[in-house]
C-alpha cells in the first residue's frame, strides 16, 4: 500500500484494491485565512483526478473542497459516505456531481473489490455539529492504514476488526480560535495556549499508544495564515506562543517520550506501508529542502504571503461591500430556529451579542426565543465581534454553522463573563430547521438516558464515561487534588460536587469516596437531567 500526502489531511491511498482520495484541500478557506502548509499548489493535479473512491471525512472546509473536486476530480469516483445525522455531506457533494455512493453504519466492516476492506467511524452530536467528524480504516492483503484526520474518539475499538494497524496518519495540532480571539489580558491568554497546545500534543501521544502503528504520519494541521495582521498566529521561533505547532515539534515531542514512528511529510510526500518496501519515505524535494521549510518558516511564510496577494485581495474584494437591515434579516431567519431550540436555549441561559466594527448590535435573546436590538445600556454575559462585512455574507448567505465557517476564521473577537458555555458554540453550529431539530432530538435522549456505569477511579465513584464526548474516564481520567481531568479535551470536574470547574454545563455524576460506596450520586445544580442535559463536547477544546 502507498499512502501519498496531498497537503494538510488530504491523501491518495493506493491499495490493492484500488485509490482512495481522501480529503484534498487546495484552496483557502475560511474568508480567506487558512492556507494549506506546507503549501501544496504546485503538486500536480493529475494523479488525483481519477481516484476509485473518495473520502471527504466531514463538511469543513479544509476537508471539503468543492473548487478543487469540480475541477480536478472525476465524478465517476464512488464516495465512501460516513454515516451523519442529516445528509448535508451527501447533498453537498452531489451538488459538484458526484452519484456513485457506498453508505457505512458505524464500525461496520464493508468489502469492496480486490479484497478491499474499508470501516468508517463518525463522530456526530451537535456539539460537534451534525456532520462531526470520522475516520477511515483501509485494509488489503498487504497492510492496514488507520487515517483519524480530525476525529477526537473516546475509544477506537472498531479498528480491531481489521488487525494490527501499520500506518496511523493523525491530527496533533489545533484547529480552533481559543483562546486567541477572546479580550483577556495577554499573560492569561499565552497560560491558555500553552496548555491548549500541551493537551493537544498529550492527545495526540494516548492515541497513538491506543493503536500501537508501526509508521505514524502527522496530519491534518496546522493550517497556516498569511493575510495581513494574522502572522502571529503561526508557530515561529521568537513569536508569540501558538496552538499551531507544525509537525517537527510533534516529533520531537514523540522523541521526547520515547516513538520514534513517526514521519516528515509535505505536500508530494509517499509511504509504502507492508511489503518489501515498508517505510521507504520519498519526498517530491531534496531531503534539505523539506528540511528548510520548518528551519526557516518565517521566511517561507513571507514568500508564500507574496505570492498568494493576488488571491487574497480576490478573497477580500468577494464580501459584501454594501449593508442590509441585519436585525430584520436574522429575526426573519433565527426567530422560528430559536423556536424549536428548548433544550440549547435553556443551556445558554442567557442573551447573546453580535456586534459589528461599524456599531450594530444585535442580541439572539435565549431566555425570551427571539432576535433584537441591544437596550441601552445592556451588557450581555456573552458578546461577538467582527467586520460588517462578515456579518452580512454570513446572514446572506444563512450559513448554517458559524463555528466552522465564520468562527473559524478567526476573524473576531469574543467575551464571556464566566466560564466556557458549550450551548453557546452549539447554537451557533445548528443555525437551521434541520440542524437544530437534530440538535434537540440528541439532547432529548440524552435526558432520557439513565443507563449510567459506575467505576472508581483514585478512590471515588464516579460514571465511566465523561459527560463531554462519552470519553472512558477509566482511560483517560486522572485525579489530583480533588478534581477529575479527562484527557481527551481537558475538561475538569470537581470531585465533591460534580460540577465543571472550565466550562459551565458540564456536571460529572459522583457517588463520593470509596469507603462510602453506597453514597447518593451528588446533587448539584445541574446535575439532574431536568436542569441540565449533559454529554455535549466543548467547541474550544479541539
Amino acid at each position: 500500500m502507498r499512502v501519498t500526502s496531498t497537503g494538510h489531511a488530504g491523501f491518495l491511498i493506493e491499495t490493492t484494491g484500488g485509490s482512495i482520495l481522501c480529503d484534498p484541500w487546495f484552496n483557502p478557506t475560511f474568508f480567506g485565512s487558512w492556507f494549506v502548509f506546507p503549501r501544496n499548489d504546485g503538486l500536480d493535479p493529475t494523479p488525483l483526478s481519477n481516484p476509485d473512491y473518495l473520502y471527504i471525512s466531514h463538511f469543513h472546509r479544509d476537508h471539503l473542497d468543492p473548487r478543487f473536486l469540480t475541477e480536478h476530480v472525476s465524478k465517476d469516483a464512488t464516495v465512501l459516505l460516513p454515516a451523519y445525522g442529516v445528509d448535508v455531506l451527501e447533498h453537498a457533494l452531489r451538488d459538484i456531481g458526484f452519484t456513485r455512493f457506498v453508505r457505512t453504519s458505524n464500525g461496520e466492516v464493508i468489502e469492496l473489490d480486490g479484497d478491499l476492506r474499508i470501516g468508517i467511524q463518525s463522530l456526530a452530536g451537535p456539539h460537534i455539529g451534525p456532520m462531526g467528524d470520522s475516520m477511515l480504516a483501509v485494509a488489503d492483503p498487504t497492510a492496514v492504514v488507520l487515517d483519524q484526520n480530525d476525529a477526537h474518539p473516546a475509544d477506537l475499538d472498531f479498528v480491531k476488526a481489521f488487525g494490527p494497524v501499520d500506518a496511523h496518519l493523525l491530527q496533533y495540532s489545533g484547529a480552533i480560535w481559543y483562546p486567541m480571539v477572546y479580550e483577556i489580558p495577554e499573560e492569561e491568554e499565552f497560560r491558555l495556549i500553552e496548555a491548549k497546545r500541551r493537551r493537544q500534543l498529550d492527545r495526540a501521544t494516548t492515541y497513538i499508544e491506543m493503536v500501537g502503528a508501526r509508521h505514524v504520519v502527522p496530519s491534518a494541521g496546522p493550517p497556516c495564515f498569511i493575510d495581513e495582521g494574522m502572522m502571529d498566529l503561526n508557530d515561529l521561533p521568537g513569536g508569540r506562543p501558538s496552538i499551531f505547532p507544525d509537525a517537527t515539534v510533534f516529533i520531537d515531542h514523540l522523541r521526547s517520550v520515547g516513538h520514534d514512528e513517526a514521519h516528515l511529510t509535505v505536500p508530494g510526500t509517499s509511504l509504502e506501508v507492508g511489503g518489501p518496501g515498508d517505510g521507504t519515505i520519498v519526498h517530491p524535494m531534496p531531503e534539505s529542502e523539506v528540511r528548510a521549510i520548518f528551519a526557516d518558516k518565517a521566511a517561507y511564510l513571507e514568500r508564500y504571503r507574496e505570492d498568494m496577494a493576488d488571491v487574497i485581495a480576490t478573497e477580500h474584494a468577494s464580501w459584501p461591500t454594501d449593508t442590509t437591515d441585519l436585525l430584520a434579516e436574522m429575526t426573519e431567519w433565527l426567530d422560528p430556529i430559536l423556536a424549536i431550540a428548548h433544550h440549547t436555549r435553556e443551556g445558554v441561559g442567557a442573551p447573546v451579542t453580535l456586534r459589528t466594527d461599524d456599531g450594530l448590535a444585535i442580541v439572539i435573546d435565549m431566555p425570551a426565543g427571539r432576535v433584537r436590538a441591544l437596550e441601552p445600556g445592556e451588557r450581555t454575559p456573552f458578546e461577538f465581534g467582527m467586520a460588517r462585512p462578515l456579518l452580512e455574507a454570513a446572514v446572506r448567505n444563512r450559513t448554517g454553522d458559524w463555528c466552522n465557517e465564520l468562527f473559524l476564521s478567526c476573524r473576531f473577537t469574543a467575551r464571556r463573563d464566566g466560564p466556557y458555555n458549550e450551548y453557546v458554540y452549539t447554537f451557533f453550529k445548528s443555525l437551521s430547521m434541520d440542524r437544530m431539530r437534530y440538535a434537540e432530538e440528541y439532547y432529548g435522549a440524552q435526558l432520557a438516558d439513565d443507563d449510567v456505569e459506575w467505576i472508581e477511579l483514585d478512590g471515588w465513584i464516579v460514571e465511566s464515561r465523561c459527560p463531554h464526548q462519552k470519553a472512558s474516564l477509566a482511560r483517560m481520567g486522572s485525579v489530583c487534588d480533588g478534581r477529575l481531568t479527562c484527557g481527551l479535551h481537558g475538561w475538569e470536574f470537581d470531585l465533591a460536587t460534580g460540577t465543571g470547574t472550565n466550562s459551565e454545563g458540564l456536571t460529572l455524576r459522583v457517588r463520593g469516596r470509596v469507603d462510602h460506596p453506597d453514597a447518593d450520586p451528588v446533587e448539584t445544580a445541574g446535575s439532574e437531567p431536568s436542569e441540565s442535559p449533559s454529554g455535549v463536547r466543548g467547541g474550544e477544546q479541539t
